[in-house]
């Protein structure tokens, strides 16, 4: 047999009556068409579960409010990368083809996952070290020179003809301690890099899919 315990039923204006402090439920119980108790435990909602307070989260895995076993954020989202050269004096002077100026992420927790793809049309190459700028979260502050997983870059002629391509072997974007950007490196010789040495240059396509933590 069921059995519900209640301490206090509290009126309260303007909605329905609001319990002090819980319920009990003995083996099960449906308290509406929406949420329902099984006697095993587990519990049924129809709709989303929605935290009154912000700051709250789920505590997995362990019987006790402990902080280092709560999800407390979730957001998934897009943002728009760009390209840039670190120096202030200096720019890429670029174009976006075909639309692709795109980015997308999915933050758990601490945890970042995004991938970003540039495809661009360039006039102007700039000087000083590359960069990607518009990531949707600053990095954390212990992550210094770190590569990201995965990235590959094509540079192409007017004609759409591959002429160079950089892989992780021997090029780099890296993450910079309490920032929203990539640097570029190339790990041949550990220094900056942008393909001034490079000519008939018309088209560049930049593919990056990594994951970081934030502060």
């Amino acid at each position: 047999m069921s059995q519900i315990n209640v301490t206090t039923i509290r009126n309260r204006t303007g909605g329905p009556p609001s319990l002090d402090q819980g319920v009990v439920v003995g083996a099960a119980a449906t308290f509406s068409s929406t949420v329902s108790i099984a006697g095993t435990g587990n519990v049924t909602i129809a709709g989303d579960l929605v935290f009154s307070t912000a700051g709250k989260g789920v505590c997995l895995g362990v019987t006790s409010n402990t902080d280092a076993n709560t999800l407390d954020d979730y957001e998934e989202g897009t943002f728009t990368p760009a390209l840039d050269t670190v120096s202030s004096a200096s720019t890429v002077d670029y174009s976006i083809t075909n639309g692709a100026q795109t980015g997308r992420y999915t933050k758990i927790g601490d945890t970042v996952h995004y991938n970003l793809n540039l495809h661009c049309t360039v006039s102007a190459w700039g000087s000083g070290t590359w960069k990607i700028t518009g990531l949707p979260f600053s990095c954390w502050s212990g992550i210094n020179n770190a590569p990201v997983q995965s990235a590959k870059m094509w540079w192409k002629d007017a004609g759409g003809t591959t002429v160079y391509k950089l892989n992780d072997d021997d090029f780099q974007w890296q993450y910079w301690w309490n920032q929203s950007q990539l640097f570029a490196a190339i790990t041949a010789d550990g220094g900056s890099y942008r393909p001034t040495t490079l000519t008939n240059l018309q088209y560049i396509d930049i593919t990056v899919m990594g994951t970081y933590f934030v502060n």
